[in-house]
């Protein structure tokens, strides 16, 4: 038995007091234990579920396909390379000059002229594929905010028509023999020479019609045409981006397998109402008429030659040959060739960030509860 210096129990007591002391002081020390375990279960958990979203973010953006949205990251994202790369200023020299753009009813201020310009002057074309969709990309060298100024004109027909003033696109597609020798618009170039006539062609001005830009159109050789819904405008990038429906063009043109392509640019002169509502080529030629539609009364012998402002590819055209009563039109000696083939597997699902943030606000929630019930069911 413990003694005290005196010889009695009082040794013992001193002990046990001292032991109720040091328990009582250590009692803080399990609930911080306890503590310290909540927060490393809780970054377990956290980590875990954290590695596991990113590995299925990861792999959800190997196989995300492109979303037509307004925003051509995902391209970027995705590798995706252009299938023609275009000289920036390569623009005809009509495009750039003042005495011609500040001409008629779509006259350009001069102090737009060259701003104007770059939004007709091309700069890439993409195009990719999976089974069900052939999504393509336009790159303009700048487009700017409100860039395709609309106009209103009352026509002949006393009908009161929109038009842009500042730029519009054609890409032209040769699928199989056969086709359309003429361009669309009025444009004055032609396809026949060389055996690249087109099966079918994609146009639009990405005006503002209200709220919205105005939606592509596909063009067949009997002009007849099918709205494009899918489409986007990356003013942030000068980038525009739509997709077509393989299906469809199956339909029309059976199995497809490589494609000659060629993209051009114009500047839209307004509608005339005896030809019509739809807006022709701005002239450069002969400005100030209504685009192609005053062809006769401007005088055929000054309108010689293409009115693209811009081709890809940029050695496309030879100039008109003879004197103007024997030939007044372009004629297209080149095109790109691209292949209609999947180039991707079908893809997953498409999520947004908002969704994949949400998704991860989730798992953290779910990982709080569980590394609380955890710790409670170890005390």
């Amino acid at each position: 038995m413990l003694k005290s210096a005196d010889g009695g129990g009082r040794g013992f007591e001193a002990h046990l007091g001292l032991f109720i002391r040091v328990k009582t002081y250590n009692e803080p020390c399990i609930d911080e234990n306890r503590w310290i375990s909540m927060r490393r279960l809780f970054l377990y958990a956290t980590v875990a579920t954290l590695l596991l979203l990113s590995v299925q973010l990861c792999f959800l953006r190997a196989q995300q396909t492109i979303t037509i949205d307004g925003d051509v990251s995902d391209w970027d994202a995705l590798g995706i390379q252009p299938v023609y790369t275009d000289p920036v200023g390569d623009t005809e020299a009509w495009s750039k000059d003042p005495s011609v753009l500040g001409v008629g009813s779509t006259a350009e201020p001069p102090d737009k002229v060259a701003i104007n310009d770059k939004c007709r002057d091309l700069k890439a074309l993409y195009i990719w594929c999976d089974e069900e969709w052939m999504y393509i990309r336009i790159d303009v060298a700048e487009l700017y905010e409100g860039w395709s100024i609309v106009s209103t004109k009352i026509t002949e027909d006393n009908e009161q028509v929109t038009y842009p003033n500042v730029s519009a696109y054609h890409l032209y597609f040769d699928l199989i023999p056969g086709g359309q020798r003429d361009s669309a618009a009025a444009s004055d170039v032609d396809f026949q020479r060389n055996g690249y006539e087109w099966e079918f062609n994609i146009q639009f001005d990405a005006g503002l019609y209200g709220e919205d830009y105005g939606k592509p159109f596909m063009q067949f050789p009997d002009w007849s045409t099918v709205p494009i819904e899918d489409f986007g405008v990356d003013l942030a990038r000068s980038s525009f981006e739509m997709r077509v429906s393989k299906a469809l063009l199956k339909e029309r043109f059976g199995e497809l397998g490589t494609a000659r392509v060629l993209v051009a640019s114009i500047k839209p002169g307004e509608p005339k109402g005896s030809w019509g509502t739809w807006a022709h080529a701005f002239d450069p030629q002969h400005p100030g008429c209504p685009g192609e539609a005053a062809w006769g009364t401007c005088g055929p012998e000054n309108d010689r030659g293409s009115d693209f402002a811009d081709v890809m590819p940029n050695d496309s055209l030879e100039p008109p040959s003879g004197g103007w009563w024997e030939d007044w039109l372009s004629h297209v000696t080149n095109m790109i060739t691209v292949n209609l083939a999947p180039t991707a597997e079908k893809a997953a699902p498409t999520l947004s960030w908002a969704e994949i943030a949400a998704g991860i606000i989730i798992a953290i929630i779910v990982a709080i509860i569980v590394a609380y019930y955890m710790l409670k069911r170890k005390t």
